[in-house]
């Protein structure tokens, strides 16, 4: 770091963050009800590559995966404390940019930046932990689905591993036209969106709300989910939604959508369980000119607990048995 001191650096962060609970050895909360508390780490090489991303979209990347883990249980963030292992070759201007792209995530969601901790070493490494209100409503969780239940989706899936795979692409031509083509696929890998209001929105009219995020991809959440709740699931493979751009991006790196989709992880959305009732009181909630961010993908069963059946047809087949030994593993480097 340029910064002499890390008292200097704080002082520094304090102003980037106009954050007036920095500065004691702990900072001061106060909590109404159940606090919800998660924390994550990224590290360079494995989660990022300071090559393909700005570090204000890290910044900003870096509080919304923490917040859609408060959103996956329809909580209310609150405050996020930030600890940072920095490298010499991040400089001030550099971790300006970072706070500045933090504190535009945390700000869109009422959320402050409380403290946290800075040292050094030789590869930088970020670790955030979030803490949160529970919804006056209750808690969403994972392990409350039913049989009968209909699988509910948020958003669509794959995007985000197409904008990976581009940014990483040793075609050059394919990256250059990647930020025209499928600028979609790179902003919902490098600024996602936490799906904290539309998890409002579901657990306000619910009686019985089972739900996870999909931060580890489609598979990953729908085999997490069933075996929590002791349930099948029966999902139908044309009803997964996959964005245009996702598609033809994926025919220009000659990859499957669907592998994308299920396995590619990042798309940091919601996956539900709920009753039909549940499921036509929220469709109510969203204007009749809206188009709703949720979708019906399948339903719930009771035999073969902790399974997923994927539904085919002659237009949308895969050959695939949605299994754990695919799914996103941080102990491999990117």
């Amino acid at each position: 770091m340029e910064l002499s001191t890390e008292l200097g650096l704080i002082e520094e962060i304090k102003k980037w963050t106009h954050s007036d609970l920095i500065g004691d050895d702990c900072a001061i909360l106060t909590f109404n009800g159940p606090v919800l508390a998660s924390t994550d780490s990224l590290v360079e090489n494995v989660h990022f590559r300071l090559s393909t991303t700005s570090f204000f979209d890290l910044g900003y990347k870096s509080a919304a995966v923490n917040l859609s883990d408060i959103a996956a249980m329809s909580g209310k963030p609150r405050q996020i404390l930030i600890s940072l292992v920095l490298p010499d070759y991040v400089k001030k201007e550099h971790l300006h940019e970072f706070y500045l792209g933090l504190n535009d995530c945390c700000s869109r969601y009422d959320t402050i930046i409380a403290g946290g901790n800075l040292t050094s070493s030789t590869q930088f490494s970020i670790n955030i932990t979030v803490l949160g209100q529970a919804h006056e409503k209750g808690v969403a969780q994972r392990h409350t689905a039913k049989s009968g239940d209909l699988i509910i989706a948020s958003g669509d899936f794959g995007a985000s591993a197409c904008g990976f795979h581009l940014l990483n692409s040793k075609d050059e031509s394919l990256k250059t036209r990647a930020k025209e083509e499928f600028s979609y696929c790179l902003k919902r890998h490098n600024k996602p969106e936490p799906r904290l209001r539309l998890s409002w929105q579901m657990i306000e009219r619910s009686k019985n709300l089972s739900m996870m995020d999909t931060s580890d991809g489609l598979a990953d959440a729908l085999l997490q989910m069933s075996k929590a709740s002791s349930v099948s699931f029966e999902v139908d493979l044309a009803s997964i939604p996959i964005h245009e751009q996702t598609k033809n991006a994926a025919s220009a790196l000659d990859l499957n959508p669907f592998e994308l989709a299920f396995y590619g992880g990042e798309d940091y959305e919601l996956l539900a369980c709920m009753s039909e009732s549940d499921w036509l009181e929220i469709k109510k909630s969203f204007k009749e000119h809206e188009d709703s961010p949720l979708k019906v993908i399948g339903k719930v069963i009771k035999n073969d607990a902790g399974s997923v059946k994927l539904i085919q047809t002659a237009q949308f087949q895969w050959d695939d048995c949605l299994n754990m030994d695919r799914i996103f593993n941080h102990f491999e480097k990117i």
